[in-house]
């Protein structure tokens, strides 16, 4: 499978030697770029809190940048994997998975009306962030078996099964904006399988209409504020975002300034909401630099996955690359006010050890697409 190089890759087969070592040069430096400006938002956040608000708990770049020292271990050793002997781990891999999950009901701790959290001594760890990593794993095996085809409706249905009680579990915590990904991780490995898209929208389709009847009002009152906004109530975080990117205007207001930013207005700034400290403190401009950077990151991952010489290694590279750019628009959406506040963190970019440990991961799982 031929396709035109990126500058500093010779024009050739993607799949042999020159082909997918240039381009995972290209992502690190395009996931470099973005994780640069997450630490430049953080250590400001951090600074306004301690200098300004005299929160002096909030060490969130300090904790950021040891977040980042264990996701370089989790990145080396995803990178170190063979992903083709990963099917014969498959069992065990997702029986991990679902006793995660509902570790949750019984030792976790409840925030902000959910359960997600389980305290470790001074961390905190999400389940439903590695139930991603190792449903894309499990999945990917899935399909990579050659007695699978995906043509088949029955083949469609049994990746479903396979599915659901990871997506059910994240849902009942509640967290829906886990379970839509889990659902989207599905969606793109199966299709990269080859099924047919009739199958997919038919079940996602109806998928929509069951959880719809199953949605808490809180849930309700996020996705009816999308057309009757209530500035008091269920759009704050929203408006106050808006304000921030309003202040920056193209050029931004600068490093380490900004009211927005400064006084605290926006809530979850250094986490859902970290876009917002882009765009008041490098304006439109710095907030473009960064969806550049992430659509360089897809673009080559889209290229990786179609040079992969296995099943099994396209597969991981697409769910990496779906789950990646399902939460970036969805996030960036939330910010900006046009997808419903799911608690969806920036990849790369929000504060968050789990979070940040497991992008870590499914870098290095890319890098070992071979």
């Amino acid at each position: 499978m031929s396709t035109t190089a990126l500058p500093g890759m010779r024009q050739g087969t993607l799949g042999t030697e020159d082909g997918p070592r240039p381009l995972r040069r290209w992502v690190m430096g395009f996931a470099f770029v973005v994780l640069l400006f997450g630490l430049v938002c953080l250590f400001a956040i951090q600074h306004h809190r301690v200098a300004i608000q005299h929160h002096r708990g909030d060490q969130v770049f300090s904790k950021q940048l040891l977040f980042l020292a264990v996701g370089t271990v989790a990145f080396v050793g995803c990178r170190r994997l063979r992903l083709d002997a990963i099917p014969q781990f498959v069992p065990v891999l997702y029986g991990i998975n679902l006793l995660n999950l509902v570790s949750i009901f019984f030792m976790g701790e409840e925030r902000n009306g959910a359960t997600r959290w389980i305290d470790i001594g001074p961390l905190q760890f999400q389940p439903s962030e590695m139930a991603k990593i190792l449903f894309i794993l499990t999945l990917s095996a899935y399909w990579a078996r050659a007695d699978r085809d995906p043509k088949q409706l029955s083949s469609v249905l049994g990746s479903l099964a396979h599915t659901l009680p990871v997506a059910a579990l994240i849902f009942l915590q509640p967290h829906l904006g886990g379970a839509t990904s889990i659902m989207v991780i599905w969606a793109v490995i199966t299709v990269a399988a080859g099924a047919k898209w009739r199958h997919i929208v038919l079940i996602f389709v109806g998928l929509v209409m069951v959880a719809s009847t199953l949605l808490l009002g809180y849930q309700k009152d996020r996705l009816l504020a999308m057309v009757n906004p209530d500035e008091g109530g269920n759009k704050y975080q929203q408006t106050q975002a808006a304000i921030a990117f309003a202040n920056g205007g193209v050029l931004g207001e600068g490093f380490l300034r900004g009211e927005q930013t400064k006084g605290g207005y926006v809530p979850f700034q250094d986490t859902d909401f970290i876009y917002s400290a882009v765009g008041e403190q490098f304006g439109l401009f710095g907030a473009a630099l960064v969806l550049i950077a992430f659509l360089g990151m897809f673009f080559t991952m889209l290229l990786i996955a179609r040079s992969a010489q296995s099943p099994m290694a396209k597969n991981v590279a697409m769910g990496v690359l779906g789950v990646l750019a399902f939460h970036t628009i969805a996030n960036i959406g939330m910010v900006i006010g046009v997808t419903p506040v799911v608690g969806l963190w920036l990849p790369l970019m929000s504060y968050g050890g789990t979070a940040l440990i497991i992008c870590m991961a499914m870098l290095g799982l890319v890098m070992a697409v071979r």
